[in-house]
């Protein structure tokens, strides 16, 4: 518990901001499947009087769901504070790619919660990747770690924003674990809306240096109305060999 957390705002209009907790290893019966708890303010002129959370789970074990995750940002311009969710071990078509999944803050307010307690484990645990409400985005390449970092941006293309994931052991640039990223729009074309399937960036790694973990960090921004993400390998050779670097990138379209 406590690999990742995130701030998200006030989800329920109380006056209280919301806060996620990621537990990447938990079980609840799937070995290491991870978990996502979506904490509710409380206390004096709060809608909750003591901690309540949602409590999200794949129901795939290994999954590694909480792996990062990052909140706040409005990514569908609804006026709700959404969040990004990693889990860089999740299975797809017998391939661990990795998955990223965006929870539009409209579902995150509607999920039931329950009273946290110490020591007492949740006993209400939420699908959360269900067939509607979440966005989801896929690795492409086995042992990618699609999803080991997240960062939620707004205002990426006019209204819309869209997330950028960082997999540092993908194969962008055609070489494997030479790692790199994607960016990838929000596109209100889709039916209900939702993150597009097709990236808006997509950056390799340091194709001399295998294994230089680029996309193990991950950052994004407005500057001076331009859009910007930027992408961390604590290993790449920016800096010398093994010295560390990071690309910030332009999104403009």
């Amino acid at each position: 518990l406590g690999q990742s957390v995130a701030a998200i705002g006030d989800l329920d209009a109380d006056g209280c901001d919301e806060f996620a907790v990621g537990a990447w290893r938990e079980d609840f019966d799937d070995n290491n499947q991870g978990s996502l708890r979506v904490v509710h303010g409380w206390g004096p002129g709060c809608s909750e009087g003591a901690p309540r959370a949602s409590v999200l789970v794949p129901f795939q074990a290994n999954a590694n769901l909480g792996r990062s995750m990052h909140g706040g940002p409005d990514v569908d311009a609804d006026g709700l504070p959404d969040l990004a969710v990693g889990a860089d071990n999740y299975t797809v078509s017998s391939s661990q790619v990795g998955r990223v999944l965006v929870l539009p803050g409209q579902w995150l307010s509607s999920l039931p919660t329950e009273l946290l307690v110490a020591d007492q484990a949740p006993t209400l645990l939420l699908d959360v990747n269900p067939d509607e409400g979440p966005w989801r985005v896929d690795g492409r390449v086995d042992e990618e770690d699609f999803g080991r970092s997240v960062h939620l941006l707004a205002g990426l293309d006019g209204p819309w924003g869209g997330v950028v994931v960082g997999g540092p052991g993908g194969a962008n640039t055609g070489d494997i674990n030479t790692g790199g990223g994607r960016v990838h729009a929000y596109d209100p074309s889709l039916p209900g809306g939702g993150i597009s399937p097709l990236p808006w960036l997509v950056l390799g790694g340091e194709s001399w240096n295998a294994g230089n973990g680029l996309g193990g960090s991950t950052a994004g921004g407005i500057s001076g109305g331009t859009p910007w993400a930027a992408f961390g390998g604590a290993t790449c050779d920016g800096l010398g060999v093994d010295g560390g670097a990071v690309y910030a990138i332009d999104l403009s379209p």
